[in-house]
């Protein structure tokens, strides 16, 4: 039976060198048979810019071009990565994607997402979304030397990483999640961020709907898979 997979908030770097292992693990075995890899979100934990070359990055990019000449890849860039570009993209093989981005899986319109955009409880991550979020924002930020890029990345990862050792994750906003399906008019919703795995039912202007929410790697490597009768399961890795 056909499969896509789902992956996000996997935050590689170069201190965990096992999930550097479970990703090639995962171009080795699941990824063989897929019809695609969609990478929602935070693929790193930290990304100043495409000219920040080390050789962590590059083992990354060549892992992914490996697997794109099997498969194609799509990315979302998260919050922790908001600064990934043409570059990467053409280096890796990977296609990068709006946020939200419609697609449709196996015939059911369904929305893909990082996650932050529904989070619009917490201020502080809102604005900051809005501000990464505009180009030209964007293009001011990649205009200042690449290590002052690099502190304020590593400000953003420290105070996201905060909030979660005192245990603040900040959930979506379900009539967020809401209008946005009806806006693009889908029934099914999948993202990541919230690093609160889990699925939801509900019902959504007379239709079944249904929201998918991806697992981190911050305990153990794993991916959606997503089968196309409509099931789907985490396979760990």
């Amino acid at each position: 039976m056909k499969y896509t997979l789902f992956i996000s908030d996997l935050h590689l770097n170069a201190e965990h060198p096992e999930y550097v292992i479970a990703l090639n693990k995962l171009g080795e075995t699941l990824a063989l048979k897929a019809t695609a890899l969609y990478i929602l979100g935070d693929f790193f934990a930290l990304w100043a810019g495409d000219d920040e070359q080390n050789e962590f990055n590059t083992k990354i990019i060549t892992i992914l071009k490996k697997l794109s000449q099997s498969i194609p890849i799509y990315l979302i860039p998260g919050n922790r990565d908001f600064l990934l570009g043409k570059k990467f993209a053409q280096a890796s093989g990977c296609t990068l994607l709006p946020d939200p981005s419609k697609i449709y899986l196996y015939g059911r319109p369904t929305l893909l997402s990082h996650g932050d955009l529904f989070c619009t409880d917490d201020l502080i991550a809102t604005i900051f979304r809005k501000v990464s979020q505009n180009k030209l924002a964007k293009k001011i930020f990649l205009f200042l030397p690449l290590k002052f890029r690099s502190k304020l990345a590593f400000a953003i990862h420290h105070h996201s990483s905060h909030k979660k050792k005192n245990g603040f994750v900040m959930d979506v906003n379900s009539k967020k999640i809401a209008r946005f399906m009806i806006k693009y008019n889908v029934t099914q919703i999948i993202h990541g961020h919230t690093h609160k795995p889990d699925h939801y039912t509900f019902m959504l202007a007379n239709h079944t709907a249904r929201r998918i929410v991806l697992a981190d790697w911050e305990t153990h490597a794993n991916a959606l898979v997503y089968y196309e009768n409509g099931n789907w399961e985490i396979c760990n890795l």
